[in-house]
């Protein structure tokens, strides 16, 4: 009986994983497909031919930090400041520099900080409503530039 259970629960168990393996890359293509959408529709199109490069070099004096700042582990600091290790990115990948400004803290014994590149009127603006909740949460430091279109 015992083992009659065990292999049902079993089954039930690798059915519901499989069904939030599918969900999840499910949902997951479908945040790339609106990122690309974001990037077809124009909405960035004038932003985009300035890319991240331009801005970094643009905010460092802001943010009194250096540009680009390579590390030993072959990773480049996109601002380094006394206190902050900076990354800068569109607002639609905050995600990902969440996880690059992280690392950089722990490369450079700086604190982590993440300086998101936003354009009102876009879906800009929840990506940065995200962001406000992760940097709370985890305590990092969030910069948002608003940069007209």
């Amino acid at each position: 009986m015992f083992k009659d259970i065990f292999k049902t629960l079993m089954t039930s168990f690798v059915f519901w994983f499989a069904v939030f393996m599918v969900g999840s890359a499910l949902l997951s293509n479908a945040l790339k497909a609106q990122d690309c959408n974001h990037n077809l529709n124009g909405t960035h199109s004038v932003l985009e031919k300035r890319n991240e490069a331009f801005f970094v070099e643009r905010f460092a004096p802001k943010y009194n930090a250096r540009v680009e700042v390579r590390l030993h582990e072959g990773v480049r600091v996109d601002l380094l400041s006394d206190t902050y290790a900076i990354e800068v990115d569109w607002a639609r990948k905050y995600y990902e520099g969440f996880g690059q400004a992280m690392l950089y803290g722990i490369l450079t014994d700086k604190k982590p900080a993440v300086l998101l590149l936003a354009v009102h009127g876009t879906s800009d603006e929840t990506h940065v409503r995200r962001a406000r909740m992760i940097s709370k949460e985890y305590n990092i430091k969030l910069y948002v530039e608003w940069i007209r279109n």
